[in-house]
């Protein structure tokens, strides 16, 4: 391939691949046989557009992870039998030369069985050497074995493993040793209820440099889930995994989660429920204040928040470890409900998602993590809480479809032991659409929302700003048919800080057009007009744009669909501020669905 029509001698390279196959009964031997013989070769310069090695298939050779194994010659000689659909024995015999100077030779075997009793071996067997390095032997010896026997009553199943790699380097030479048992047994198909267990030892070898490091590993785990066209459902999962690790302590990492179902199609009620507990350890992170320079940092030198400030908080990562317990908890209910033309389609629903991550051991009471535990427990490091209550009333109805909700969302980070800092989000609202007509929709919300920020550092410095806003918007529209769609919005809101009398008003106003163009094409047009007035809107929080609205917003937009699976877009937005530089961006885009 050639990538420049000015040939530096670096851009071209050549690529190739033969292989011939011959496959047909195996004579006397039940089912077919088949032998196989390959060449490969890619040049030093030659760039494939995708990847030719899986990944990791630099440690069947004995090679570093990374090294450069997509330039390669390679030989390669299969024989299989097959005696079966499904079952296959499988012999190989390979050889590799790198441009790096790695040269080597692997031979494999494998066998695959299907039925009642499932079973799998695998024997890998390299050697080679690498060029340049003192210790350049590389190689790999392993060999792994499963057996499953599908019964009725219980399915049994065994896993071993051996793994023996020996890696090329300059300094010394490299050993890593693995030998895995673990066993499973679980319920068969005539237990309603899936049941699972198991337990597995695992030991790691590593020698560098006259070093030896060596790890121990237990794990057992244990599942449950009942049937799932019951009414009620419940499946339980857990593991422990308990390492020793020599002249170290040992250590436990756990993994348990609870998942509840319910549902009631007579009533219309659903509902789920699940929690997750994990362990873990993590490195100690501080928060430095650091001078930045004159006007180049948000603190000042005693470390309050200024915005602009000679000092900024620098991250610093202690060897030290933290123990951190985290429980995730979702939960979802649901009420649908009603019957005719107006009620048909009515809802309730509430959306509870927490989590809690903790330095130290779990309490209950972060399963279901109340508000005021993340807002003011110093003891965790990390909490999120997010409450959605939501529904719609009269659907169906021309005059009074109502639809209202209700969010919280908090979340806190301590992650930091010298630093915290925790957003607290209230919103609010009410929407009632009419229809008068089978044309015309008019739809009318209101909404409030509320806003709190907060930082604090370990020197007992603090910052906090709160900020409401309160508004209402309403739209009109017209839609004669798919073809053509218009509507003209309306949307006046009120923010300031709290205890601020004067608000900063911003009033919104504008179409939005959208309309067929030809029989493949659609065109969209979205324009806002915002008047401002009060106090200059100031935020620096999250969710708040400190510069204000835009006095002219609008974006465009044109889709053509050139084929059933391809469509062409051209988009647009305009964005002009008072005393500020105007931006204009466009987009243009083709879109394959394969």
């Amino acid at each position: 391939n050639t990538y420049s029509p000015l040939d530096d001698q670096n851009d071209a390279g050549f690529a190739g691949r033969v292989s011939a196959m011959l496959e047909a009964r195996a004579g006397p031997l039940p089912g077919r046989a088949g032998v196989q013989l390959g060449a490969r070769t890619v040049a030093k310069h030659f760039e494939s557009f995708s990847r030719l090695e899986r990944p990791f298939a630099e440690e069947d050779w004995g090679l570093p992870v990374g090294a450069d194994l997509e330039h390669q010659r390679r030989g390669d000689a299969a024989l299989w039998w097959q005696p079966r659909t499904g079952s296959e024995l499988r012999a190989e015999l390979s050889t590799l030369t790198t441009p790096d100077g790695y040269r080597g030779t692997r031979r494999r075997s494998e066998w695959t069985g299907v039925g009642r009793l499932a079973t799998h071996a695998l024997w890998l067997e390299s050697d080679g050497t690498l060029a340049g390095l003192r210790f350049a032997d590389a190689g790999r010896s392993r060999w792994l074995g499963d057996a499953r026997f599908t019964g009725g009553l219980l399915v049994p199943s065994v896993h071993a493993e051996h793994d023996r790699r020996r890696t090329p380097a300059d300094s010394a030479a490299v050993l890593d040793r693995t030998d895995e048992l673990s066993g499973d047994l679980a319920s068969g198909a005539r237990v309603p209820w899936k049941l699972a267990g198991g337990l597995g030892e695992r030991r790691e070898r590593h020698e560098a440099l006259g070093q030896v490091n060596e790890l121990h590993a237990t794990t057992l785990h244990l599942a449950a889930e009942s049937p799932l066209n019951a009414p009620l459902g419940l499946a339980l999962t857990g593991q422990r995994r308990i390492a020793r690790q020599a002249e170290l302590a040992t250590t436990t990492s756990d993994l348990a989660s609870v998942r509840l179902r319910a549902e009631r199609k007579r009533w219309g009620l659903a509902g789920q429920l699940g929690v997750e507990v994990t362990s873990e350890a993590e490195n100690r992170r501080v928060r430095t204040l650091v001078f930045v320079g004159a006007g180049r940092g948000g603190y000042d030198a005693f470390g309050n928040f200024v915005g602009t400030g000679d000092f900024d908080l620098v991250l610093t990562v202690s060897p030290l470890l933290d123990r951190f317990t985290r429980v995730a908890t979702s939960g979802h209910a649901a009420w649908a409900f009603g019957s005719g033309e107006i009620w048909r389609g009515s809802r309730m629903e509430f959306t509870l998602e927490d989590e809690a991550r903790r330095r130290g051991e779990l309490q209950i009471a972060d399963a279901i993590l109340s508000t005021g535990v993340a807002l003011n427990d110093r003891a965790l490091a990390r909490g999120s809480v997010l409450q959605r209550l939501e529904g719609e009333l009269a659907p169906g109805s021309h005059v009074a479809a109502l639809r209202v909700r209700a969010e919280r969302r908090v979340t806190a980070d301590r992650s930091f032991s010298d630093f915290a800092q925790t957003t607290d989000q209230r919103q609010g609202s009410l929407r009632w659409r009419l229809r008068p007509g089978k044309e015309t929709t008019l739809e009318t919300e209101g909404r409030i929302h509320w806003q709190r920020a907060t930082q604090d550092l370990a020197a007992g410095s603090r910052y906090a700003r709160t900020i409401v806003e309160e508004g209402a918007q309403s739209q009109l529209l017209w839609q004669p048919g798919p073809a053509l769609r218009v509507a003209g919005a309306l949307d006046v809101g009120y923010s300031r800080p709290e205890g601020q009398a004067s608000a900063t008003r911003t009033i919104k106003l504008g179409p939005d057009v959208s309309a067929a163009v030809g029989a493949r094409g659609r065109a969209e047009l979205t324009l806002r007009r915002a008047f401002l007035s009060g106090p200059p809107a100031s935020g620096l929080l999250p969710s708040v744009d400190p510069a204000g609205a835009p006095r002219w917003d609008a974006h465009a937009r044109f889709d053509l669909r050139l084929h059933e699976s391809t469509t062409f877009g051209l988009s647009g937005d305009y964005r002009e501020r008072p005393d500020r530089p105007t931006v204009v961006s466009g987009r243009a885009e083709v879109r394959a669905f394969f």
